[in-house]
């Protein structure tokens, strides 16, 4: 039957090639479409789930000693804080970063950052909602979420002159002497989670 519709040729036998690498091309583009999918589901709730720790934990220490001393925290402990939440799945990455940043380590490090960041910005500017970004690339998964600063408490380090003590300035340029991240507002876009996840 075969060979009645498909006679033994050069011809017929590329064809049967192609259909079935096209067909193979098909399954590995749903299998890498789903696995994109999961790993979205997961960098979000992974994203979310950081961020609490860390407002937690600073807020804490704000409410024990102050906001100077919140900041002398930060410094030390948010890198820790943030690892500590990926201590069980080494596979991933995650990292916070922005264009004006605090930490230099935290600066936009490669042209799918700054894209990211560019095309953010111009939503912002037009007042369309900013959505969270998955690339694939180079056998490798990359999620991308906005942060807003939507707390009047981020204002006391983050805020203008007005809202930001000398007590905390003085602090603040002595642990970051090319710190970028003040003068925000309420809604401002202040930064991005970035996970990362190495495929095998």
């Amino acid at each position: 039957m075969l060979d009645k519709h498909f006679p033994s040729s050069p011809f017929s036998s590329l064809f049967l090639l192609s259909f079935g690498l096209l067909l193979l091309n098909s399954c590995s583009n749903s299998e890498n479409e789903a696995q994109k999918k999961q790993f979205t589901s997961f960098a979000d709730s992974l994203t979310l789930a950081t961020q609490k720790h860390l407002v937690s934990n600073l807020n804490k220490a704000i409410s024990s000693e102050g906001t100077p001393f919140a900041v002398s925290y930060c410094n030390e402990n948010a890198l820790s804080l943030t690892s500590e939440m990926i201590q069980e799945n080494q596979i991933y990455s995650i990292e916070r970063k922005a264009e004006l940043a605090r930490n230099p380590n935290n600066k936009l490090s490669d042209s799918y950052d700054e894209k990211v960041w560019n095309d953010w910005k111009k939503a912002k500017k037009e007042r369309l909602k900013l959505k969270t970004i998955t690339y694939s690339k180079e056998n490798t998964f990359i999620f991308y979420k906005p942060i807003l600063l939507g707390m009047s408490t981020c204002l006391q380090c983050h805020g203008n002159s007005d809202e930001i003590s000398s007590v905390v300035s003085e602090k603040l340029a002595t642990l970051y002497p090319n710190d970028e991240a003040i003068n925000f507002k309420l809604n401002d876009l202040r930064g991005f989670w970035k996970v990362t996840k190495k495929l095998n």
